[in-house]
């Protein structure tokens, strides 16, 4: 749905001759820290990129009109998709709030279990909260806690007015579908935080080359604050489970402020999926330091990119000695 309750497009139709004679184009975000929407082709070896804000000016698109929504739903499809191409489905998130990406099974039983212990904590009066999946797997495997779990399911019935607990079961099922997200996206942010103590080992281990760790002291200080943020926004939706009645009485409310969260999450962790997978095996006591340098240095681009102040930004690029063509092979108009 669009921000005024009309309907959103689900398939990338343009049919506006401007496109059609760029031929095969498509849409993607520019590079950080801009990342603002542009449409790209190709003229020769020279890619065109075109900004959307500045197609929609030259071609004097009235609001609402048809090419002006479309336009409009591919800049915001591109929070939760690289590239959009003619033809293609616009993504769930824009269509109907729905993630366009699964979570798995794993982490769905972890948000259920979740859940239902904080309902037999709100009946019992005592604190069980544990995160630990193992733990809590193991927890819900005694026939003492499925017992417990019923009377709670009972209880909170009772509670809200339900005619039965199977109304409070659906609940809980339904709200652990949004949160078997979160779970996965908290997975994925261990791994960020698995890279940043990576980094405090490899502080100890170049701590006679200077040039490296000036490069490491640098990427640590702008590591930490998307480390805050990640952390910040997931605690947030843990406190949203505190108060397990209330949470169910507002489910509505809850689960769109979840989903809030789950796209904002999604869309800036995703951008650290390559980094990811490259210093998830690295053992800082034994992997060659010539590639350990060159990762250090490209870790610094991509924070940089994303995490420094504009201004420190710009200084860098001069320092660098970087002029001209911002992106590189690319034609901006």
């Amino acid at each position: 749905m669009n921000d005024d309750g009309a309907s959103s497009p689900v398939i990338v139709e343009i049919e506006h001759g401007f496109f059609k004679a760029f031929g095969d184009g498509y849409f993607r975000l520019s590079s950080p820290p801009d990342e603002k929407p542009i449409f790209c082709s190709n003229l020769g070896e020279q890619e065109v990129s075109l900004p959307l804000d500045g197609i929609i000016r030259e071609l004097a698109l009235k609001e609402d009109s048809s090419l002006w929504v479309m336009l409009q739903t591919i800049g915001k499809s591109l929070k939760y998709v690289t590239v959009l191409k003619l033809g293609d489905e616009v993504p769930a998130e824009i269509r109907n709030g729905k993630a366009s990406w699964k979570a798995e099974a794993k982490h769905l039983r972890t948000a259920q279990q979740k859940l239902k212990m904080q309902l037999i904590t709100w009946v019992s009066g005592r604190e069980l909260r544990t995160s630990d999946p193992a733990e809590l797997h193991r927890f819900f495997e005694d026939p003492a806690t499925i017992e417990r779990t019923t009377e709670a399911f009972n209880k909170a019935a009772e509670h809200l007015g339900l005619e039965d607990s199977d109304e409070v079961v659906t609940m809980i099922e339904n709200f652990a579908v949004e949160l078997s997200y979160i779970e996965e996206l908290s997975e994925r942010f261990k791994q960020i935080e698995d890279l940043q103590l990576k980094l405090g080992s490899l502080r100890k281990r170049y701590v006679q080359q200077n040039k490296i760790i000036d490069e490491l002291d640098s990427v640590l200080r702008l590591i930490k604050k998307p480390v805050a943020c990640f952390r910040s926004s997931l605690e947030k939706v843990e406190t949203q489970t505190d108060a397990i009645l209330a949470t169910l009485r507002q489910l509505d409310v809850r689960c769109s402020n979840v989903r809030d969260v789950r796209d904002d999450l999604h869309v800036r962790i995703e951008a650290w999926s390559d980094i990811i997978d490259w210093w998830k095996d690295l053992d800082p006591e034994n992997s060659p330091e010539i590639d350990e340098a060159k990762a250090i240095r490209d870790l610094y681009r991509f924070l940089a990119q994303r995490y420094l102040d504009a201004d420190e930004w710009v200084l860098m690029f001069k320092e660098n000695g970087e002029t001209g063509n911002r992106y590189g092979g690319v034609m901006t108009w």
